[in-house]
């Protein structure tokens, strides 16, 4: 829909004004027309401007004078608001108009009038038909609706809150369409129990898929000596001969993955971090054997134990303003 409004006034204009495979416009349309026109305009002008990342209070001042203007021409659109009764009597009361026409002419043989006042006739069964269904048309339509309500506090909130995109309910509507999948292959009596089962059994495969592209990512990334003490789940990677049979045993669950790899040297080494482990001693015997006898002997201790390495996995998700995306 963003989109689609950058190119809407154009699109629109050109098919209202075309003469090429369509009847001359009378002047009573064009009129309409240019009014249709400016409806249009003033409506995406405000849309548009409404989707800015900043504003100023001369932008603020734009949009309240697109909805003004857009208020003042949308009566061209009024009869297109009328309902399916409201339509449906205007075509009876039009084919009662038409029968009434016809009757007139048939009482008043046509030998006995003139071409003109046979074109009068039909020009005011014309006219007369147009101006009723105009009248059922609009009466009883209106604007009336929450979402035509809505934008006249646009101008108001962005004063108070900032910009709008922030609040952009896209990501929203997007989770509805698994659960909409997941109606779709119930069969439509017994559902909330079935979409939940569905819904959580494809949520977990995805999961799992993301999870396992990711370890085989990082699995090429490691070097080959530290790959036999990795334990992966996935079906399709076999494990170097001679693993521990204790690692063999181990079980990765969830989107968070616990790995026994190696100890701070061969962290050190693999990460390109020269000096991870005076740093590290140096925090050690300040913050946490600062009061013991040796705190140099304690924190050397701790160099060669094993170490685990939390791995969460990250999910793009795009942003409001499909501009980028955030890592979560």
């Amino acid at each position: 829909m963003r989109n689609l409004l950058c190119v809407l006034l154009a699109v629109f204009t050109a098919s209202i004004t075309r003469t090429s495979d369509v009847a001359s416009i009378i002047p009573k349309h064009k009129v309409l027309c240019q009014r249709a026109i400016l409806c249009v305009r003033y409506i995406t002008d405000f849309i548009l401007v409404a989707q800015y990342k900043v504003h100023t209070p001369g932008t603020i001042q734009s949009m309240q004078d697109y909805l003004a203007d857009f208020h003042e021409h949308k009566d061209v659109f009024l009869q297109f608001r009328a309902s399916k009764s409201t339509k449906t009597a205007a075509k009876e009361a039009t084919r009662g108009l038409r029968e009434e026409y016809q009757s007139l002419l048939t009482l008043d043989s046509p030998l006995h009038l003139s071409t003109a006042r046979c074109r009068k006739l039909v020009e005011e069964l014309r006219l007369e038909t147009e101006e009723m269904v105009d009248d059922m048309l609009t009466t009883g339509a209106h604007y009336n609706f929450p979402k035509m309500h809505l934008i006249s506090h646009f101008a108001e909130q962005i004063s108070r809150y900032g910009s709008l995109p922030q609040y952009s309910t896209k990501i929203c509507e997007v989770v509805h369409k698994p659960l909409k999948d997941a109606y779709r292959r119930s069969n439509h009596i017994n559902t909330m129990p079935q979409i939940i089962q569905t819904y959580t059994r494809m949520h977990s495969f995805a999961m799992r898929e993301r999870n396992l592209e990711e370890w085989i990512t990082e699995l090429e990334h490691i070097p080959q000596d530290i790959k036999g003490v990795i334990r992966l789940t996935h079906p399709s990677l076999h494990l170097p001969q001679g693993t521990p049979p204790n690692l063999r045993q181990m079980r990765l669950q969830g989107p968070i993955s616990i790995r026994t790899i190696f100890n701070l040297s061969t962290l050190q080494d693999h990460y390109q971090l020269p000096d991870l482990k005076a740093l590290t001693t140096r925090y050690l015997i300040r913050n946490v054997f600062q009061d013991a006898r040796e705190p140099q002997a304690s924190a050397d201790q701790l160099m060669d134990a094993p170490l685990k390495a939390f791995n969460m996995l990250q999910v793009p998700i795009p942003t409001f303003n499909d501009d980028g995306y955030l890592l979560h």
